[in-house]
């Protein structure tokens, strides 16, 4: 695996038990981490492939709004319902979250948090934008299976930082598709990638990303007009006029591999953590297509409806100043 860029640290955060527990910076809880769907986004949400096409419709997570989620599990939020946000000058900011939001079947949960330019400007966040999901139809195009290289970034109980956020990173390889339901205890059913990565508790609700190395040959991947076969197209690779795919809160999701950007790596978000198998500590992950059905739900939609009337009345009542 090749070195990743710092930025993935930033789009963690941190759950706890209560208020106290989050500033002492208590071992014990789970995971969590943002992802933003940039303002004039198609409704509903679509696949990254289609946000590709739609890209010029998008501003930059630094000059217009975004809607953001705090994405982790369902089992997670009763009893970890305080997330921990990193600060660019190295303090933390806690928030009780509870305007939950929970798939039908699936283990995940997401809550809303009101965008504004202080998370510009204080926050040292990354945010994971849909247009970065994996999608199903990509997954089958791509020949997405087993052995393919992933990584996790997650919170590693026991020297997960005190003062602050300080997440750690699990590499693995997928070991098994989402086939068919696996039964799991307290959840039911739930559709999961197997992935040879061995985890702890302290990871659920972490992200799982899918890293294909650009020699890996694919004759079906989308790829970057003009470029050599072997440069997959992604929106952190391709150098595109629209920032919008590149940007999130002060940091970039830059792919894996040479960071003078000679080598492009094909990276998505695979999936979710939601646990583990005790025997082999083999990871579980539902599949980020999931995630974005529930981003689709009326309620959600409705949110992010209200929240675009909200921004756009806020322009009208301060609109940007003119040069003479």
């Amino acid at each position: 695996m090749p070195r990743i860029s710092d930025a993935y640290l930033s789009c963690v955060v941190y759950l706890y038990q209560s208020r106290p527990n989050a500033e002492g910076g208590v071992n014990h809880g789970a995971a969590g981490f943002l992802v933003g769907v940039p303002e004039g986004s198609p409704e509903p949400l679509v696949s990254n492939d289609a946000i590709l096409r739609h890209s010029s419709a998008y501003g930059s997570a630094g000059h217009s709004p975004h809607h953001l989620y705090v994405v982790t599990n369902g089992h997670v939020v009763d009893d970890y319902p305080f997330a921990r946000f990193n600060r660019r000058d190295g303090r933390t900011t806690v928030r009780d979250l509870d305007q939950w939001h929970f798939h039908k079947t699936s283990d995940l949960a997401v809550s809303p948090i009101e965008w504004s330019w202080a998370w510009n400007r204080d926050f040292s966040l990354a945010v994971v934008p849909i247009s970065m999901f994996l999608s199903l139809g990509d997954s089958r195009n791509l020949d997405v299976g087993p052995g393919d290289d992933t990584f996790t970034v997650g919170r590693f109980i026991g020297h997960d930082g005190k003062e602050s956020n300080l997440p750690v990173v699990r590499f693995g390889n997928i070991a098994m598709l989402p086939q068919q339901p696996l039964e799991l205890e307290h959840l039911g059913p739930q559709n999961v990638f197997l992935i040879e990565s061995r985890i702890m508790p302290g990871y659920s609700g972490s992200p799982v990303f899918l890293n294909i190395p650009p020699w890996e040959l694919r004759e079906s991947a989308p790829r970057i007009p003009g470029a050599p076969a072997y440069q997959y197209e992604s929106p952190f690779e391709a150098k595109q006029p629209d920032v919008s795919l590149r940007q999130s809160l002060g940091k970039d999701l830059g792919s894996p591999g040479d960071r003078l950007g000679r080598i492009r790596y094909y990276t998505r978000l695979l999936g979710i953590t939601t646990g583990f198998i005790e025997k082999t500590a083999m990871m579980l992950a539902i599949p980020s297509w999931e995630l974005l059905d529930l981003l689709n739900y009326p309620e959600i939609q409705e949110q992010r409806s209200a929240e675009r009337e909200k921004w756009k009345k806020e322009r009208n009542q301060n609109p940007p100043a003119r040069l003479a």
